[in-house]
């Protein structure tokens, strides 16, 4: 029994150890969205609370109110978590946004109810159990319905792109779901007034450990080591079953998305670089000041388009605006050149795609519309 004590220590020590120096790794590391480091800090530091009060338990044959309040209110905060990091997966729009404010509001339920439970304040058993199983559940549902609603987003940044700040994080989320699982299992346990077995949550501990230290490993390796890397654009359009499967790495921050996307406006209205038939992602990115590969990633990740189907959307709106001017009355050819489209074919396409209607029968029906409204 002691022999085995003694094992459960030395491996707490171990990995509290490779969590703490993480933990630094990731605060002086100069790489990376540094919103994701301190997720990944808290994620880390907070593993490692059951790690801390089992040790000094075994140590000091007595709990620390403290440590142990946040070890068995966990779940709490797994939730919010796993939400913030799949929202970073994504890179959903808004979520580089939110303040520090609006991120530790997800954390008020475990903060009161640690609390409560540190200062000894009875929680009605109805209210607490009411409480958890909607706060799990609704962080669950709300982050598989994220994922699920964005299969291709994350199917193309599997096939297309490597990444130390994104792609992995999937690896975390999976993680904290079973972390969830087991805790649900402890509380149901709890609430059935089932004996736990200080040997299992002791193993549970050490499970949490081994993740940590799988965190450790991937943050020091960088993650893409089975991957390798290209500058030149590639698409899973391109890619053959006898073609090397070439992956690129993920370059902008979602700070850098935002001002990236309102740069990239700015240029469309101020310039109008899609009136140009001949500019391609090269040229514009030139424009942006940034390069092809960049541009690549800001149309087909974030923006959820691609560099064709940008210039026919905006192609599109100038197209419009050229039907409805009563001053000038230009003919098709006209106007499809004028916008910036290649070809009439191209133009017919993008137009009947979008009213299911072709331009003269919208030009028509313009016509017939402001008739109407002269001659009532």
């Amino acid at each position: 029994m002691d022999t085995e004590m003694e094992w459960y220590k030395a491996w707490f020590i171990f990995y509290i150890a490779i969590g703490g120096w993480t933990c630094l790794f990731l605060s002086l590391k100069q790489k990376g969205d540094n919103s994701v480091k301190a997720l990944l800090i808290g994620l880390i530091v907070l593993l490692l609370t059951p790690a801390v009060d089992a040790y000094t338990q075994l140590v000091f044959d007595a709990p620390i109110p403290i440590l142990q309040s946040i070890r068995f209110n966990l779940t709490w905060v797994y939730g919010p978590l796993m939400l913030l990091l799949v929202q970073r997966v994504l890179i959903l729009k808004g979520s580089e946004k939110q303040t520090n404010w609006l991120v530790l509001g997800h954390f008020v339920p475990f903060v009161i109810v640690a609390t409560m439970q540190l200062n000894q304040i009875m929680i009605p058993i109805s209210v607490f159990v009411t409480g958890f199983f909607l706060q799990v559940f609704s962080y669950l549902a709300l982050s598989f319905y994220q994922l699920l609603s964005c299969k291709a987003k994350l199917k193309r940044l599997a096939l297309e792109f490597s990444d130390t700040s994104y792609f992995w994080l999937l690896f975390l989320i999976a993680g904290l779901a079973v972390a969830m699982a087991v805790d649900l299992v402890v509380v149901v346990m709890m609430i059935k007034q089932w004996q736990v077995d200080l040997n299992l949550l002791n193993l549970y501990a050490c499970g949490l450990g081994l993740f940590v230290c799988l965190i450790a490993v991937l943050t020091v390796i960088d993650t893409p080591i089975l991957f390798t890397h290209s500058d030149e654009p590639v698409t899973s359009n391109t890619l053959s079953p006898n073609t090397p499967q070439v992956l690129r790495e993920l370059e902008l921050s979602p700070s850098m998305v935002v001002a990236l996307s309102d740069t990239l406006q700015h240029v469309i209205q101020t310039q109008e670089p899609h009136l140009d038939s001949d500019i391609s992602l090269a040229k514009l990115a030139d424009l942006l000041g940034i390069s092809s590969h960049q541009l690549s990633e800001l149309l087909n990740v974030h923006l959820d388009t691609n560099f064709y189907d940008f210039l026919n959307q905006h192609r599109l709106i100038a197209a419009i605006t050229l039907l409805e001017r009563a001053d000038v009355r230009l003919s098709i050819s006209e106007i499809v050149y004028q916008s910036g489209f290649n070809n009439r074919s191209t133009f017919y396409k993008v137009f009947k795609a979008k009213f299911s209607q072709t331009p003269s029968d919208y030009r028509r029906a313009l016509i017939a519309k402001n008739a109407f409204k002269a001659h009532p």
